[in-house]
């Protein structure tokens, strides 16, 4: 997985999303109740819920996946099902 496009290095599939702020700009723009104030109110609250500002915070598409063991973990292509970037961890006690 390239960290520079984030794409998968089996099936070059882009696995960046959109924009977390653009999805709930236009989620509450759908409804014809909320003024322009109201709609970027409720998006700025709800982007914050995901720590994600107007310019910072992408939706990503890869899988991640735990080891049972607790060991690390994998991320996953939703695309072609390969699974790359394995993470090991080690548990302190």
């Amino acid at each position: 997985m390239n960290k520079l496009q984030n794409v998968c290095r089996f099936c070059q599939t882009n696995l960046d999303g959109g924009l977390i702020w653009d999805t709930f700009y236009e989620k509450y723009s759908k409804n014809t109740e909320y003024t322009e104030e109201d709609i970027l109110r409720k998006t700025e609250e709800t982007s914050k819920d995901y720590g994600a500002t107007k310019t910072n915070g992408r939706w990503q598409r890869e899988i991640k996946i735990l080891f049972r063991n607790g060991n690390g973990y994998t991320h996953k292509c939703p695309d072609c099902n390969n699974c790359h970037k394995y993470i090991r961890t080690t548990k302190t006690k």
